[in-house]
């Protein structure tokens, strides 16, 4: 294996520095651990547009770059060949250090900020710049999230007022408030306030009327949220800007709204079809706004959770009941040799019974996607649940008792026909 012929032509990112894992590890340790960070950055990610530009992107970056390398470290053989050509890389001087150094400067200036809960550093520093009179309105809003982030949200909501005391009518300051009041104290009626002020300065204000939809969103209004953003759209047909908001909002609403953590590895996931409906639905929404790599990224997302898997737990169900029409045939045909044909009826009955259940139940599995092939969002839902969906207990208990006719007859047959051997073998001695 080490003479094997790799090809260095292109440089290749070093996952085990960017993420400081130990390549020691067992690989599904560290499949685990890069689930956990990419359920951090998801949570990080749900604040949408709010976030500075910049710092949006970057999270973005960082999960597009733990998606590929989860795919890497969720097959044991699919890491053995990612290490075999990073150790050919590194021979040859073709590690992407322009890509470790910016995972690296994000997790330690931004990550450990907010998904490492370095709150109070946030505070401290924000603190120093605004007393050497850096007046920089931003800095109140990171302030603010850094409160929110501590359960302070009366301190993080007098932060931006103060912020507005300096900066009047600030509109990114006063959708902060309004994004904060909402999505971190949910009083709805306070970011109501916030936007209605934003509506008093400038009603056709991009920042006024995203914020509005938002707020709709957060509702449970959908209609009204995607009602608004239309209606401004005709008007506004070029504010990509607009756009681009209104769908980082969308996916951020997703996130929060649509996936519950995984308690085994802490990876977001879908565990409900009410949850992956209305997350397919948001992120087409976004994407028919602003089609970026982001929002393309959030959609085939969502659709993974539509991706759907057998459902080993049957398995057992469904060979058995093959076993037992392929036993029924045997009979069939046997009494067909034997010239017992007038008698074989009932057993080709129970043939074309046996096999035409199996046949229904992986028909059933495929199009009501409730017994042997299952969605994973559905898996997800019972993993955590026990619940299953309405009807799929149905369809396994038919299997199960079927199958178990099938199972417990054989069985006992044969332990009769032992028994009869034994006792035959008995009585001749």
């Amino acid at each position: 294996m080490a003479n094997k012929k790799v090809d260095t032509t292109e440089k290749m990112r070093d996952y085990y520095a960017e993420y400081q894992l130990d390549p020691n590890m067992k690989t599904k340790d560290i499949y685990k651990e890069l689930q956990r960070k990419s359920g951090e950055l998801r949570s990080q990610m749900a604040n949408g547009s709010l976030n500075d530009e910049s710092i949006q992107q970057k999270l973005q970056f960082a999960f597009n770059s733990l998606a590929e390398a989860i795919k890497i470290f969720k097959k044991e053989d699919r890491r053995k060949e990612y290490d075999l050509k990073l150790d050919a890389a590194r021979q040859a001087n073709m590690i992407d250090m322009d890509a470790q150094k910016l995972a690296k400067d994000l997790y330690e200036e931004l990550l450990a900020m907010f998904a490492k809960g370095n709150y109070n550093g946030v505070l401290q520093r924000c603190m120093e710049a605004l007393n050497r009179n850096i007046r920089d309105y931003r800095l109140y809003i990171l302030m603010a999230q850094s409160y929110m982030a501590l359960n302070n949200p009366d301190n993080s909501i007098k932060t931006i007022d103060n912020g507005l005391q300096v900066h009047p009518d600030n509109m990114p300051l006063l959708r902060a408030g309004a994004r904060l009041a909402n999505t971190g104290m949910n009083d709805f009626d306070k970011s109501q306030q916030y936007i209605n002020r934003m509506m008093e300065i400038d009603s056709e204000n991009n920042l006024a009327v995203s914020e509005q939809s938002y707020l709709y969103l957060t509702n449970g209004k959908q209609d009204l949220a995607y009602q608004l953003v239309d209606e401004y759209m005709e008007k506004h047909p070029n504010d990509m800007d607009f756009r681009k908001n209104c769908a980082y909002d969308m996916i951020g609403y997703s996130y929060s709204s649509c996936y519950t953590k995984d308690p085994d590895n802490g990876a977001a996931i879908i565990a409900s079809q009410e949850d992956y409906q209305k997350c397919l639905d948001t992120c087409n929404k976004a994407v028919s706004l602003y089609n970026d790599e982001n929002t393309k990224a959030a959609l085939d997302s969502a659709k993974y959770f539509g991706t759907i898997e057998f459902n080993d737990e049957n398995k057992k169900n469904i060979i058995w009941l093959f076993i037992g029409g392929a036993l029924y045939a045997f009979g069939g045909i046997m009494q067909i040799v034997t010239g017992a044909v007038n008698q074989s009826a009932g057993v080709w009955v129970g043939c074309l019974v046996m096999f035409v259940l199996a046949g229904l139940l992986i028909y059933s599995g495929i199009r009501l996607r409730q017994f042997s092939y299952r969605p994973y969002w559905q898996i997800n839902k019972f993993i955590l649940t026990g619940k299953r969906e309405k009807g799929e207990g149905k369809y396994i208990l038919i299997g199960q008792i079927f199958a178990g006719y099938m199972e417990w007859g054989l069985k006992i047959s044969w332990k009769l026909i032992k028994f009869s051997f034994k006792l035959a073998f008995h009585l001749a001695s």
